[in-house]
C-alpha cells in the first residue's frame, strides 16, 4: 500500500470558481512499520531538489500533527500531464516511444548528476560504502527487503522459499565493492516510468513523484535506480502487478524481449542515460553501455531489483492469506509461483564467473540447472507433438538453440568427474589439441563429483529432453567415458572431442535378438581379424541413439571369432570374460545397416530411437579401431555401465518427483464423494509411502555416488567399478530406485484416472514407459540381485 494521494480543490463558496488545486499526500492510518510511509522524507527531498533544476512538484507545507486529518501529510502543487502506466506505450507511435524513453533516461541522469553533499535538509542515512566502513546502499536495500520478506513469511507461518534465500545469500556474497571516493548522489529508490509526469507535447519530464524511498548513496550506486527502472525488460510475463516488455519464447522456453517499435533496447537506454550524466569523471560513464550491460556489476543490481520486487509480491501474497489485502486478486498477484518465477529470473542472470572465492559455485549451478530445466519443460508439449509427425526423426530446432544457451550456463558436460576431465584433456593434448584455459573450461564443464552430479541429474530427469540439452544423455555419456578412460589419443581426437562439443551423437551395440544378452558371455556377434583389417558381423537390437541423424559412431561389443559362447562358458572364470572386444565403427561404414526403429510400449522415442542394426562383415582398419585392446571388451563395458546406471537412477528420482507433484495437484483439484481426493485417507497413505520410498532411493543413490568418488580418488584413473563395495551399492540402487520411482508414477496415473493412461492428455504414460524399461536396460533386476547375493554371500562366508 502506497501513501494515499488526493487532489484538493479550493472553490469560492458563492461563485463556485476554482481558487486553487493542490495535491495532498498522507501516511496510511493505523500502525505503521518503522521508517515506512515517510511523507516527511518525501517532503524534504522534494524541497531540496526543487532548487537544483530537478523536475519535482513544488512542495508547500508539511504537517506532522496527526490531529489535523489523522496522519502526517504534506501539500504540493499540481503538475498536469500524462503518466504512462504501460512500458509498451500502446497509445504512442514509434517516434514518440523513443522520445519518452529518452526523456526518462535524461531525467534519471539529471537526478544522479546532482551533488548530494551540497543539498541541505535531506535525510542522509548511511552514505558510507563498505570500504569506508559501512554497508553500501545496495547491501542496505538487500537486507531491508530480506527482512521484510522473512517477516511476511512469519506472518502466515510459512517457510521461506529456498530460491529466495539462496539469491539473498548470493547477493550478499557478491555485492560490488563500494567506491568510497565517489561523490554523494541522490538515489530515488523507486524510479520508473509510471512515477513520472510528462509534458503532453514534448514528453519532457515535468515531475518525478513518489520519493518515499529516496536516500543518499555514492554515485556508483546509482545503478540501483537504473536497474529498477529497467525491470520491464527482465520481469517474467507471469507478473500481473507490473507491465513487462517480455514473453516466453516458443523456441527456447526462456524469457524473450517483446519490445514494440520505438522502445529502445537495454543497451540503447543505458547509452542514453550515460550520455546525460554530467559527472564525467564517474568510472561508470567511462565504462560505456556495451561494457556495462555485460558486467557483473549490472547483473548484480538487476538481480537486486528483482529480489526487491519478489519480496514486495510475497508481502502482497502474505496479506491475502492473512485476509487483509486490499485487492481482490492479491492472492494471485503474490502467489508462490509468481514470486518464485521472479527469483528464478534473477538466478538465470547469474554467471558462474560471478562467484567469488569462498562462495558456493555448486549451489549456483544447482539453481541454474533447475531454472534451465524449467525452460525445457515449457517447450515439452511442442517436442512431444513433433514426435508424432513425419519430422520426428530430425531434431527439433529448439533443442540445438537450447544447447547453445546451455553451454553458457557452466553446466555443459556436467557429468564429467575430475578424473575423467584429467584423462580426456591429457589424451586430447597428446593428440595435438590446443586450447586456452577458458576453452578447456567450456568444453569440460564444471568438473563435479559423482555425488554433486547426482543432484543435477535428478533435476534433469524431470524432463525427458533436458539431459540432451546439457550433453549429459545416454548413451553418449557412457561412450565418452569409455573413450576418455580407454581410448587412444587419436581415437579421442576423432570421436571424443566432437562428442564433448555436442557436434555428433553415438550408440553402443551390445544387446542381440537371438541370445539372452543380459549374460554378456552369450554375445554371438563376432570380431575377426583379416590382415590389417577388423571384420565385424552380427545382429544387434535396442541400440539407443542409432536412429539419430547426428549419430556418427558406434561402439560395437563382439566376441572374438576364434572363441564361442559355449567354449567361453567352459573356460576358466577369468577366460570367459576375456573373449570380448569393443570396436569403434563409423556409422557410415559399408555393411552397417540400421534396419528399423523399435517401439517402447508403442512409442519410438524419436529422434534418437532404439534401432535394430545389422553388421554384415563391416571392415575397418585394425589400427585405431579397437578400444583398450583385444579381449578387454567386457572390462571396458563394465566400467561404462557403472556410472551410467547411477545416472539413470538419479534421473528416475527426478521423474518420480515430478509425478508426485502432478498427483497432488490433480488430487487437490478433484472432488470425489464430497471431498477433495487430496483429503482422502487412502490417497494420503499412498502419498506417504511414495515419499518414504523416494527419499530412501535418493539416499541410496547419493551413497553410491560418494563411494564412486572415493574409489576414483584412490585408483587414479582406473575404473572405480572394480571395487566390490561400489558394485554392491550400484546394484542395490539399480534394483531399488526404478521400482520405487515406477510406483510413484503408477500412483500418479491412478490419481489421474483415465487421463493418466493417455499420452494425448498427460506425460505420465511416457514417464511410466521409460521407468519400466529401466528395470531391464543396463541389466535386468535379476542380474543385479544376483550380484548383490554373490557379494553378500562372500562377505558372510568371510565371517565363518
Amino acid at each position: 500500500q502506497s501513501n494515499p494521494t488526493y487532489l484538493v480543490r479550493c472553490q469560492d463558496g458563492k461563485t463556485g470558481r476554482d481558487l486553487g488545486r493542490w495535491v495532498l499526500r498522507r501516511q496510511p492510518f493505523g500502525i505503521l512499520l518503522p521508517s515506512a510511509h515517510a511523507v516527511d522524507r518525501e517532503y524534504m527531498f522534494q524541497l531540496a531538489l526543487g532548487t537544483k533544476q530537478v523536475p519535482v512538484p513544488r512542495v508547500l507545507a508539511l504537517c506532522e500533527d496527526r490531529k489535523v486529518i489523522g496522519s502526517s501529510f504534506y501539500l504540493m502543487e499540481v503538475v498536469d500531464g500524462p503518466i504512462y502506466k504501460d512500458p509498451r506505450l500502446p497509445q504512442c507511435d514509434a517516434e514518440r516511444r523513443t522520445r519518452v524513453y529518452r526523456e526518462l533516461a535524461r531525467a534519471l541522469a539529471g537526478l544522479h548528476s546532482v551533488d548530494a553533499s551540497r543539498l541541505d535538509g535531506i535525510p542522509r542515512g548511511r552514505a558510507k560504502t563498505r570500504k569506508a566502513g559501512g554497508a553500501s546502499y545496495g547491501l542496505r536495500t538487500l537486507r531491508r527487503w530480506r527482512k521484510q520478506y522473512l517477516a511476511s513469511c512469519r506472518a502466515v507461518r510459512e517457510e521461506p522459499l529456498e530460491n529466495m534465500m539462496f539469491l539473498a545469500e548470493h547477493l550478499e556474497r557478491t555485492a560490488p565493492e563500494g567506491r568510497a571516493a565517489d561523490r554523494e548522489c541522490v538515489l530515488h529508490g523507486d524510479f520508473r516510468l509510471d512515477n513520472l509526469v510528462c509534458d503532453p507535447h514534448t514528453d519532457e519530464v515535468r515531475a518525478i513523484l513518489d520519493w518515499e524511498l529516496a536516500t543518499v548513496g555514492t554515485a556508483d550506486q546509482g545503478l540501483a535506480d537504473v536497474a529498477y527502472c529497467c525491470l520491464a525488460y527482465y520481469l517474467p510475463p507471469t507478473v500481473l502487478a507490473i507491465q513487462t516488455l517480455t514473453k516466453f519464447s516458443d523456441e527456447t522456453g526462456g524469457i524473450a524481449l517483446d519490445v514494440p517499435e520505438g522502445v529502445p533496447s537495454i543497451r540503447d537506454f543505458l547509452a542514453c542515460y550515460l550520455s546525460h550524466r554530467k559527472d564525467c569523471e564517474s568510472s561508470m560513464v567511462a565504462e560505456g553501455a556495451d561494457e556495462l550491460v555485460r558486467s557483473p556489476r549490472w547483473r548484480w543490481f538487476v538481480q537486486l531489483a528483482l529480489f526487491r520486487v519478489a519480496a514486495i509480491l510475497a508481502g502482497v501474497g502474505s496479506r491475502a492469506k492473512a485476509g487483509n489485502a486490499s485487492a481482490a486478486n492479491a492472492g494471485l498477484v503474490g502467489s508462490v509461483g509468481v514470486v518464485s518465477g521472479v527469483i528464478d529470473t534473477a538466478i538465470d542472470l547469474i554467471e558462474v564467473s560471478d562467484c567469488r572465492e569462498g562462495s558456493s559455485k555448486f549451489e549456483v549451478l544447482k539453481h541454474k540447472c533447475r531454472v534451465f530445466c524449467a525452460r525445457v519443460g515449457r517447450i515439452e508439449p511442442e517436442l512431444v507433438k513433433r514426435a508424432s509427425t513425419d519430422q520426428r526423426w530430425s531434431p527439433h530446432p529448439s533443442i540445438d538453440r537450447l544447447k547453445s544457451l546451455a553451454k553458457r550456463t557452466g553446466l555443459w558436460n556436467a557429468f564429467l568427474t575430475p578424473d575423467l576431465c584429467e584423462l580426456a584433456r591429457s589424451a586430447l593434448e597428446k593428440a595435438g589439441v590446443r586450447m586456452d584455459e577458458q576453452q578447456w573450461s567450456r568444453l569440460l564443464g564444471p568438473i563435479l563429483s559423482n555425488r554433486q552430479y547426482a543432484e543435477l541429474a535428478e533435476m534433469m530427469g524431470r524432463y525427458p529432453h533436458a539431459p540432451e540439452v546439457f550433453n549429459c544423455s545416454a548413451p553418449d555419456t557412457g561412450n565418452m567415458e569409455v573413450l576418455a578412460r580407454h581410448g587412444t589419443p587419436e581415437q579421442c581426437k576423432r570421436w571424443l572431442l566432437p562428442l564433448l562439443e555436442g557436434d555428433i551423437r553415438s550408440c553402443f551395440a551390445m544387446t542381440e535378438p537371438d541370445v539372452a544378452s543380459s549374460d554378456a558371455t552369450n554375445v554371438a556377434s563376432t570380431v575377426s581379424w583379416e590382415g590389417d583389417r577388423v571384420l565385424v558381423s552380427g545382429k544387434k537390437w535396442w541400440i539407443t541413439g542409432a536412429m539419430h541423424p547426428k549419430c556418427e559412431v558406434c561402439l560395437f561389443l563382439g566376441r572374438e571369432a576364434s572363441s564361442s559362447p559355449q567354449g567361453a562358458r567352459s573356460s576358466p572364470k577369468g577366460a570367459q570374460h576375456g573373449n570380448h572386444t569393443i570396436v569403434v565403427l563409423p556409422m557410415k561404414s559399408q555393411g552397417l545397416r540400421v534396419v528399423r526403429p523399435l517401439d517402447v510400449f508403442g512409442t519410438q522415442d524419436p529422434p534418437h530411437g532404439h534401432a535394430e542394426v545389422h553388421f554384415d562383415s563391416v571392415a575397418v582398419p585394425a589400427k585405431g579401431s579397437v578400444i583398450f585392446g583385444r579381449g578387454r571388451g567386457f572390462e571396458v563395458a563394465q566400467s561404462r555401465l557403472g556410472p551410467g546406471r547411477l545416472h539413470h537412477c538419479a534421473r528416475a528420482i527426478g521423474v518420480a518427483e515430478r509425478a508426485l507433484e502432478m498427483a497432488f495437484a490433480r488430487a487437490a483439484s478433484r472432488v470425489a464423494f464430497g471431498a477433495p481426493i487430496a483429503r482422502k485417507g487412502g490417497f494420503l497413505r499412498d502419498l506417504a509411502l511414495r515419499r518414504t520410498e523416494l527419499d530412501q532411493s535418493r539416499l541410496l543413490v547419493h551413497a553410491a555416488a560418494e563411494m564412486l568418488d572415493e574409489e576414483e580418488a584412490k585408483r587414479g584413473g582406473a575404473p572405480p567399478t572394480r571395487s566390490r563395495r561400489v558394485r554392491m551399492c550400484l546394484a542395490q540402487a539399480k534394483v531399488v530406485v526404478p521400482r520405487a520411482c515406477l510406483a510413484a508414477v503408477d500412483f500418479a496415473m491412478q490419481v489421474h484416472g483415465a487421463a493418466g493412461v493417455s499420452m494425448q492428455e498427460t506425460v505420465l504414460p511416457h514417464l511410466w514407459a521409460a521407468l519400466r524399461t529401466l528395470r531391464i536396460a543396463d541389466g535386468p533386476d535379476d542380474v543385479h540381485l544376483g550380484t548383490i547375493s554373490k557379494l553378500e554371500a562372500r562377505t558372510q562366508l568371510s565371517k565363518l
